[in-house]
């Protein structure tokens, strides 16, 4: 897109680590078209859902991972500390949280 670095592109490749981890798959597979230049799919489109591909999946992290991995960098989640409130909210009950409690601070 030949746009300036952005802390949304540092979130969209979590996006990317997370959904890995929780299918064994890329989210985007690499691909070219007809004439063998690259395709970059991940600049229009959505990967499939992470509940087809690893149903066991929670639906709280799943959607977690898909926030992070919106095409449209305004439409995903918008801050580290807004990635780690979704992912510990992802937590089962009774997991205690992502970080130590003097971190907290810094998740205003």
């Amino acid at each position: 897109r030949c746009e300036p670095v952005a802390p949304s592109m540092d979130l969209f490749a979590l996006g990317i680590v997370l959904y890995k981890a929780a299918t064994g798959t890329a989210p985007f597979p690499s691909t070219k078209d007809d004439d063998g230049n690259r395709v970059y799919p991940q600049l229009t489109s959505r990967p499939d859902p992470v509940s087809d591909l690893a149903p066991g999946v929670e639906p709280p992290l799943a959607s977690a991972i898909h926030r992070l991995l919106e095409p449209e960098p305004s439409d995903r989640t918008a801050s580290a500390s807004d990635a780690l409130r979704d992912l510990a909210a992802a937590l089962p009950d009774g997991e205690g949280p992502l970080w130590p409690d003097w971190a907290s601070e810094f998740l205003h």
